[in-house]
């Protein structure tokens, strides 16, 4: 990939950003406008932000394109079909300049200074990679964080600790550790990865941030200052989980056979990568054990939706098989990690 300090568009020089955010969306004209100016308030960061349209079948891209005509540093790329979640992240990564790359998905906002002060803990952290916190958001527009993550375990790191080691050893607990989107990465990391990613034909709308973090968190270590940083308390991005998410209790049978079906996926792609490593035998239990806390969770959210039983029975056979298990349990109280609303309720909360 060739990285350029200087691009033209419309005849006006544009610097080198120090931050590239990568916007992928699909079908998302009623959220993408909400999610750009939250990216867009973030004033004091030379920032690119990089829309990739995954095949939209809405007016998404014209939404887009009519924010685009005020803001130069908007770059627009569209797939001429949709590719999912994991293809469309690669082509953002491959149109970045900045000296770090950051995530929002098209439904997701961001605080007003999230990237702004990410991106200065980076640098004077000289760190590979700095998190902020998840808000939660319900479709009631109620606010809650995971309680469990509240010490991420980056704080607990140092040049000491393995920062692989301790991704795997949270075994799933910890959400925050592998979504990238919390995140800001040094773009090297990435360059560094690219070879082992590009050439994956799989289609992901979900998990595909499992696979990227098993692949780059695992070179943090052996690659330029293997720091990392995190504990910016109120810098927040804002997940929304909303009626219409691939998860809802309402939501469309068809997608959730397809999202069964990308976890299967996802797991078997993340095995097979650690197997290439050579390194399955240190992290392979870890992988089984997070596998197994991923169908619990599953088998009570099928249990929860409004499906028939049919249906419900349909989802957990694809469920068992598509993570190779013979018997699903329930969660116990030590899967749970969510919720805490008090905190936020009393005007913790950027809207």
């Amino acid at each position: 990939m060739i990285w350029k300090e200087i691009f033209y568009r419309g005849g006006v020089m544009l610097l080198k950003p120090k931050v590239s955010v990568i916007v992928p969306f699909f079908n998302a004209e009623g959220t993408i406008a909400k999610c750009l100016y939250s990216i867009l308030a973030n004033k004091k960061v030379s920032m690119e932000i990089i829309c990739v349209n995954d095949g939209s079948l809405d007016n998404g891209q014209k939404v887009v394109e009519q924010i685009r005509k005020r803001h130069l540093n908007i770059k627009l790329f569209s797939h001429k079909s949709n590719k999912g979640l994991f293809q469309a992240r690669l082509t953002g990564i491959t149109m970045a300049r900045g000296k770090y790359i950051g995530f929002v998905d098209s439904d997701d906002y961001v605080s007003s200074s999230f990237f702004t002060q990410l991106y200065q803990k980076a640098v004077e952290s000289d760190a590979d990679i700095v998190a902020g916190r998840i808000m939660n958001v319900s479709s009631e527009d109620v606010f809650y964080i995971q309680n469990r993550c509240l010490d991420f375990p980056y704080t607990r790191w140092d040049e000491h600790k393995n920062l692989y080691d301790l991704y795997w050893q949270q075994e799933g607990r910890c959400y925050p550790w592998h979504v990238i989107w919390n995140k800001l990465y040094r773009r090297e990391l990435w360059e560094y990865v690219y070879s082992e990613l590009k050439d994956k034909s799989i289609y992901l709308t979900m998990m595909e941030d499992f696979i990227f973090s098993s692949v780059i968190l695992s070179n943090v270590q052996t690659f330029a200052s293997g720091r990392t940083c995190v504990n910016l308390q109120k810098e927040f991005y804002y997940y929304v989980q909303s009626e219409n998410n691939m998860t809802s209790v309402k939501g469309n049978y068809e997608r959730w056979k397809q999202n069964i079906a990308d976890m299967g996926r996802a797991f078997g792609e993340v095995k097979n990568f650690l197997e290439g490593k050579g390194i399955l035998p240190l992290y392979g239990q870890h992988l089984e054990q997070w596998k197994q806390r991923y169908s619990r969770y599953w088998n009570r959210n099928i249990k929860r939706t409004e499906f028939t039983d049919i249906q419900k029975d349909r989802l957990l056979e694809l469920l068992k098989k598509s993570l190779d298990i013979s018997q699903l349990e329930m969660p116990d109280e030590e899967d749970e990690y969510y919720y805490s609303e008090a905190e936020f309720m009393s005007g913790g909360a950027e809207k």
